[in-house]
């Protein structure tokens, strides 16, 4: 039996590496009696896979996890036994069982909504955020540097980021402070991270971001067939 799980992560635990969350899971598993399915080997591990990693410091109520077990167990039971463990800032908010042909979620889940907050510097100056936006949206290139490990070293790379960026909208503005609301790619066929889209926004147009100030919280996870 394999069951999908959507969870969030909220608060400090936005900080929580990929890896540390993976081990917070097996240690939850094993603490609320999942009777979960091992690997086999020397090193046996739980047939565990979450989805495309959340950049460190984002919060999210849309992420998933598959998990495949020895013996059935009710969805509802799933989420209490693990919820009754977790910390604060993890939740499971859904379960359900899949089948063996369900895709995986890397390969279906690939787009990422955000909310973004986001203090601007550009007082006193005058500004149209929307149009500085619309305008953005309208380029056929907005270039970004993307490093990737090659052996032990890096190299810098350039992406055009426009194919990846699906909507991107000023939701409000107050005093000095922006909302945007944006759908990006994440994955494998292309990534964009919220800091990469305030960097993308402060090179190409009139709008000056303070980085340091920002904040972003993934609301929702789409598939391949969303059209945004």
């Amino acid at each position: 039996m394999k069951i999908r799980a959507k969870y969030t992560k909220l608060g400090y635990l936005k900080y929580l590496s990929h890896l540390d969350l993976i081990r917070l899971f097996n240690r939850s598993f094993t603490r609320s009696n999942i009777p979960v399915k091992y690997s086999e080997g020397f090193n046996p591990h739980p047939k565990l896979s979450l989805g495309n990693p959340l950049p460190l410091g984002i919060e999210s109520v849309c992420e998933y996890f598959d998990l495949e077990l020895i013996e059935p167990i009710s969805p509802q039971e799933f989420k209490n036994k693990l919820n009754e463990i977790l910390p604060t800032g993890i939740e499971i908010v859904e379960s359900y069982g899949i089948d063996e042909m369900t895709p995986s979620i890397s390969s279906t889940m690939c787009k990422s909504e955000y909310e973004i907050l986001v203090d601007t510097l550009n007082s006193g100056d005058e500004i149209d955020y929307y149009l500085e936006i619309n305008e953005l949206l309208g380029l056929k290139n907005i270039d970004i540097e993307k490093k990737k490990k090659k052996g032990k070293s890096k190299i810098t790379t350039i992406v055009n980021i426009r194919p990846f960026i699906f909507k991107l909208s000023v939701e409000n503005i107050c005093g000095n402070t922006i909302r945007l609301n944006t759908i990006v790619m994440t994955g494998e066929q292309g990534n964009v991270k919220p800091i990469e889209l305030l960097e993308a926004i402060n090179k190409n147009t009139k709008i000056r971001l303070d980085l340091d100030s920002f904040e972003a919280k993934k609301i929702e996870t789409y598939s391949q067939e969303f059209e945004g």
